[in-house]
């Protein structure tokens, strides 16, 4: 019957925790009128507990005074421990009789404790488990015994050690431990939200001095944050986008635009949040605040149940990137204007030549385009390269004419002078580059021009080099040269078919050519005879 009168009792303590808990959540961690608050309702706990007690006789009562006392100073601190001790005192003093001595050190050893178990557990800072709890529990009613036997009459002691004893260190124990898992719990809890509004805070605070538009809206459509550079940007507010429905109606005017876009950027979103990454970027025509349409890059970012959302005006740099595309364009242009010019200058000295401008720039296309990723060049290097090839014999303009348009064989001091020609062609390119701005694109244009007669084997004129040493634009026009030579008729000689042209360049690798290049020469010589026959002479 004494244990289920103690349970009875205690019974209560669950009840005034659940409480506590609520007046907890809604004050700040620190503050005053918390404490006081959590005072005063632990204080009616062991008012109300000490009214209805177990008796064990007249005078001599047992209620669960210790648990609410010590729990109250051990998480609500100093104030809290006073405030819930000093009541219940006062009323164990006027209630008297022969356990007033015994009870007035029970109030007190349990405040005292639970101040000390607080410093001891590091509370609040940190929250006791299982054990902690059930060993503080332990410690306040060993000394509750304690204080049975150094306080209670000699009349009733032993009378109520051997009634009370066993129960306060069986069952108070485990009804501190119950009590305070629960405040322990709220307090855990408290402690997590904190730190999850303490970052989000910081979060926040990074995110309003972002140089970036930003915007945080949650799963209900409530947009809950803008930063300074998003209002400086579009004008808007939080106060004038509360949420999505009116964000769409008031930055996407147009119906029809509005429906549209809002439908990719919904299914970008449903895709988002499954896959757990952000949103592909999205160029979409915002409405500022001040009726500006702008070119918008949105992209988001869910997490947890809010969407971080960037926005870039990108309308400036799409106005700038259309001028340099157009700058780009013009000036591709004029540099083919410019190689086509010279080219033409020196075809004007061998006029049996035809379309073997256009021819040279497929051949050499077709041969890098074979490489795949083994080119070692960029697509406008490459792009260079093949408008650069039909200046491969710009130095043919300083050899005379009697040389260069001589129907039968040079002699040896005629080849000797024409084997100076892309040394001339070198000189005159670099020339040009002085009077040309942007001249850059001529840099390749001299390369192949004085290295297109090297041969792999050193062989070749007009600094003898090897292998790699010989720069690979050059190498590809080698090929190219010698195939397109070979299938043109010259002065001092017929065209020769294409399967034996293709015999001897396939001869020539590792000789007069880089062999590497011939094996992708081989593998598209079909292109090469279908690019004579579309340019003929």
């Amino acid at each position: 019957m004494i244990y289920i009168d103690l349970i009875l009792n205690l019974s209560l303590l669950v009840s005034i925790s659940i409480i506590s808990g609520f007046i907890d959540a809604r004050m700040g961690r620190n503050s005053l009128q918390r404490r006081i608050l959590q005072g005063i309702l632990f204080a009616a706990a062991a008012c109300v507990g000490m009214l209805k007690p177990m008796n064990l006789r007249p005078g001599l009562i047992f209620d669960g005074r210790s648990i609410v006392i010590s729990l109250a100073s051990l998480f609500f601190g100093t104030l809290a421990g006073t405030i819930a001790a000093l009541p219940p005192l006062a009323l164990r003093i006027r209630m008297g009789g022969p356990g007033m001595y015994m009870g007035i050190l029970v109030i007190l050893s349990s405040a005292a404790s639970g101040l000390a178990f607080r410093k001891f557990y590091g509370i609040p800072e940190k929250t006791p488990g299982w054990l902690k709890l059930y060993l503080f529990g332990l410690a306040v009613h060993a000394e509750m015994v304690l204080c049975m036997i150094i306080a209670l009459p000699d009349s009733v002691r032993e009378t109520t050690l051997r009634n009370m004893a066993l129960p306060t260190i069986l069952i108070y124990p485990f009804a501190t431990l119950l009590a305070g898992k629960i405040l322990n719990d709220q307090v855990l809890l408290r402690l997590q939200v904190g730190k999850i509004n303490e970052s989000e805070n910081l979060f926040r605070d990074a995110l309003e001095f972002l140089p970036v538009p930003v915007s945080i809206m949650r799963s209900d459509g409530t947009v809950s944050f803008m930063n300074h550079a998003f209002t400086e940007a579009y004008g808007y507010t939080t106060q004038d986008i509360p949420d999505y429905q009116t964000w769409v109606r008031t930055a996407y005017p147009d119906e029809e635009y509005r429906a549209s876009g809002m439908r990719i950027w919904e299914e970008d979103l449903q895709k988002a949040i499954v896959n757990r990454s952000a949103t592909p970027s999205r160029i979409y025509l915002m409405k500022r605040k001040d009726g500006l349409i702008r070119q918008v890059n949105i992209r988001a970012r869910p997490f947890g149940y809010r969407y971080l959302t960037v926005f870039l005006d990108m309308t400036d740099r799409q106005i700038l990137e259309t001028e340099l595309r157009k700058k780009v364009i013009a000036l591709a242009h004029t540099q083919e204007v410019t190689i086509t010019s010279m080219a033409i200058i020196a075809e004007f000295r061998d006029n049996e030549t035809g379309a073997h401008i256009q021819r040279t720039k497929e051949y050499v296309r077709c041969i890098l385009e074979g490489m795949g990723h083994a080119c070692p060049y960029e697509a406008d290097v490459c792009e260079r390269i093949c408008r650069s090839a039909p200046l491969h014999d710009i130095g043919k303009v300083a050899i005379p004419d009697s040389i260069l348009l001589k129907p039968g064989r040079l002699t040896e001091e005629e080849m000797e002078l024409m084997k100076k020609h892309p040394e001339y062609g070198s000189q005159a390119i670099r020339k040009a580059q002085e009077s040309i701005e942007e001249n850059e694109f001529l840099n390749i244009a001299a390369e192949i021009a004085e290295f297109h007669h090297e041969r792999w084997d050193g062989k070749g004129y007009p600094h003898g080099l090897t292998g790699t040493a010989i720069p690979l634009s050059a190498r590809i026009m080698a090929i190219a040269d010698v195939y397109d030579a070979c299938i043109s008729r010259r002065p001092y000689k017929e065209p020769i078919p294409h399967d034996e042209v293709v015999r001897i360049i396939a001869a020539g690798a590792g000789s007069h050519f880089d062999p590497e290049l011939v094996k992708i020469f081989l593998e598209r010589h079909d292109i090469f005879c279908e690019i004579s026959c579309l340019y003929t002479d």
